[in-house]
């Protein structure tokens, strides 16, 4: 059964760019860490609302162990630690909002 982890972001205005740097060195290193090319998608919320503009960030996974051990593997990292520090600092391009883990019950 696949698993999906999705975090979901809120960019502060005129922070866009600042984001997807930190975006792209987030996933560069997570790919580096853990040695894989799992699936890596960004979505924008583009629909009238007040979820419009809401980024969501979707990390697949062949199932939940395999998700497990690359997020343990991750946050043991000093290199990822750093990341994901900036990105929760008050001066972070965005605001974390929500993160889920998703199992795939497709009949």
């Amino acid at each position: 059964m696949s698993v999906s982890q999705v975090w979901t972001f809120r960019v502060k205005p005129g922070r866009m760019g600042d984001f997807m740097g930190w975006l792209a060195e987030n996933i560069d290193t997570s790919r580096r860490l853990d040695g894989s090319d799992q699936g890596i998608r960004v979505f924008r919320r583009s629909i009238a609302g007040e979820q419009t503009g809401l980024i969501d960030i979707m990390v697949d996974y062949a199932n939940l162990a395999t998700a497990g051990a690359a997020t343990d593997l991750l946050v043991a990292e000093p290199d990822y630690q750093q990341i994901m520090a900036r990105g929760a600092a008050a001066d972070a391009p965005a605001t974390m909002i929500g993160c889920q883990v998703l199992t795939d019950i497709t009949p």
